[in-house]
Formats: C-alpha cells, sequence, structure tokens
C-alpha cells in the first residue's frame, strides 16, 4: 500500500509540475510575472517602501514616548507616503495583471476541481452498479 501510494504521490507531483509549466507559457502569467520582477526592482518604488516602514516606526516610537502631535504627524506622512505607493503607474499596472493571473488561476482550479469530482461521482457509479443486487429472500 505504501508502495502505491508513494507512485500515487509522483503522479500527482508529475501532473502538478507540468501545469505549472502550462501554466507559465500563458501571456497573462508572464505578464504578470515581468511587472511583478519590474516592481521588486524598482529604486523609487523600494524607496516609497523603506520610508512608510520608517514613517510607521516613528508613529510607534512616538506614540510609545507619548508625544501624539509627532505621532499624528508621522502617521499623516505614512498615509500620504502609502497612497503615493498605491497610485504609482507600476503598482497600478502590478495590481491589474494579478487580479488577471488570479482569475486565470481561478478558471483552472474550478476545471480541476469540477472534472475530478466529475471522474470520482463516474467511478462511484461505475462501483455501485456492478454490485450484485441486494437478494431478498
Amino acid at each position: 500500500m505504501t508502495e502505491e501510494r508513494h507512485i500515487q504521490d509522483d503522479d500527482i507531483q508529475g501532473a502538478l509540475t507540468t501545469l505549472l509549466h502550462q501554466l507559465q507559457a500563458y501571456d497573462v502569467i508572464q505578464n504578470y510575472q515581468l511587472i511583478e520582477a519590474q516592481a521588486k526592482d524598482h529604486p523609487a518604488l523600494q524607496e516609497l517602501i523603506e520610508r512608510i516602514k520608517a514613517e510607521q516606526k516613528n508613529v510607534v516610537q512616538f506614540e510609545h514616548y507619548d508625544k501624539p502631535v509627532a505621532a499624528q504627524k508621522a502617521l499623516k506622512e505614512a498615509d500620504r507616503l502609502q497612497a503615493e505607493l498605491e497610485n504609482h503607474p507600476l503598482v497600478v499596472s502590478y495590481r491589474h495583471r494579478l487580479i488577471e493571473a488570479n482569475e486565470l488561476v481561478q478558471y483552472i482550479t474550478q476545471r480541476i476541481e469540477t472534472t475530478v469530482n466529475e471522474e470520482l461521482e463516474n467511478k462511484f457509479l461505475e462501483t455501485f452498479q456492478q454490485e450484485e443486487p441486494f437478494d431478498e429472500e
């Protein structure tokens, strides 16, 4: 039984690897990966992220030392920087591509789920129909 399970696990892993390679061939996925790499490597975006983190740390420190005015000022700056980041054209494009890629993955996942459920149901029905009828005597 363990040998059979190991073979099944290998088959599943092989199918998943094949599926992953097929997914990566889609333009939607390639576009997402390209924009993701551009966003991660974009110096201005990285600087914005670092500035946001610094302002958030300032908020915590100012609150800890009971400096509400300074904390509020740091919070406003963090919010302004966050809005700047969220509205950056590369981030907007990244989110759009992420949604497209996610929709593709959701569609494929639903198709796999439907196919597996149909196969299981068919196997169950075949097994059920092959059993000898209950003899009542």
